[in-house]
C-alpha cells in the first residue's frame, strides 16, 4: 500500500479577489488536512473549488485575526481543480496550506 505525500503551500496574498493557493494539475485530487491563515485586516474568505465556491463566507473583523484548521486525519476540502482563496478586501492574507495531490 502507497502513501501520498504531504505537501505544503506557502500563502502569501496582498490582494483582493481570487488567489490560487494549490495548483492542481490534474487529473488528481487535491485534499487540504491542516491551514493556518493570518489576516492583515478585516475581510471576508471564501474557500474554492476553481471557480466554484465550497465554503465560506468567514468574515473576520480585524488585523491579526487568524483562521486554523488542524489535521484531524479528514481533509477539510477535497477539489477536483486548483484550491482558491478569494478575499473582498485588498490586504495581506498569510499562512500555510498542508495537502495531498493524487
Amino acid at each position: 500500500m502507497s502513501t501520498v505525500p504531504t505537501r505544503r503551500a506557502m500563502v502569501q496574498i496582498f490582494t483582493s479577489g481570487d488567489s490560487v493557493v494549490i495548483t492542481n494539475p490534474g487529473p488528481a485530487v487535491c485534499k487540504v488536512y491542516k491551514m493556518i491563515l493570518s489576516f492583515g485586516g478585516s475581510a471576508n474568505l471564501i474557500v474554492k473549488d476553481g471557480s466554484t465556491q465550497i465554503d465560506g463566507p468567514y468574515f473576520f473583523t480585524a488585523k491579526g485575526s487568524s483562521f486554523t484548521l488542524y489535521n484531524d486525519g479528514d481533509p477539510h476540502w477535497i477539489t477536483q481543480g486548483n484550491f482558491v482563496l478569494n478575499i473582498d478586501q485588498v490586504i495581506s492574507l498569510t499562512g500555510q496550506v498542508y495537502y495531498t495531490l493524487g
